[in-house]
C-alpha cells in the first residue's frame, strides 16, 4: 500500500499508482508518502492519523499495489478543509 497527501485537490486520485506516481514525483504539492509492504488476503482496510497543522483544502490518496509488478487493485481517496 501506498499513500500521499496532496496540499491541494488539483484533479483528485488518479486511478492507478503508476499514474498518481508521475504526478507525486513532478509536482511539490505533496507531502506525506507511506508505504506499507504487507500480504493482503480478502478485506483490507487502513486507518492513518496525523495532525492537522495547515489550514486550507488537503487529500489523501491511497492505493493497494503489488510491489513487484506496480498493478492497481483498488484505490481511494478523500479530500478536506483544515480550519484553524
Amino acid at each position: 500500500m501506498v499513500a500521499w497527501e496532496q496540499f491541494n485537490e488539483q484533479s483528485g486520485c488518479a486511478t492507478t499508482y503508476a499514474a498518481e506516481s508521475t504526478r507525486v514525483f513532478l509536482q511539490s504539492t505533496y507531502e506525506l508518502t507511506l508505504w506499507l509492504n504487507r500480504s493482503v488476503s480478502s478485506n483490507y482496510s487502513l486507518l492513518a492519523r496525523f495532525g492537522a497543522d495547515h489550514s486550507g483544502k488537503h487529500g489523501i490518496c491511497a492505493y493497494l499495489i503489488n510491489l513487484s509488478s506496480g498493478d492497481t487493485y483498488a484505490y481511494g481517496g478523500a479530500f478536506w478543509t483544515n480550519v484553524q
